[in-house]
């Protein structure tokens, strides 16, 4: 069940982007987050970009699956591949 979010159209309600990422405007203002959560996407990838290993990331986050997490990153990674060229 995974989805891929390409557009970024608003809307009021909740989209899920993939089993684990959801986008809703009355969360973190309709930033990606790890759904259940208010967690962004962008907090996991600046955790890692800082050089925490995903099990870094879980100590901070307990209640997070390694799932979730790649979820996260895979996320950021699908949409960068799709980004237009600059």
């Amino acid at each position: 069940n995974i989805y891929i979010l390409f557009s970024m159209k608003s809307s009021n309600e909740q989209r899920p982007v993939n089993e684990f990422v959801v986008v809703d405007p009355e969360i973190m203002d309709g930033l990606p987050t790890l759904k259940g959560t208010r967690i962004p996407v962008y907090l996991i990838l600046e955790m890692i970009e800082d050089g925490n290993s995903l099990e870094d990331v879980r100590k901070e986050y307990p209640f997070l699956t390694r799932e979730q997490i790649r979820a996260a990153i895979h996320y950021a990674a699908e949409r960068v591949s799709h980004a237009e060229s600059i």
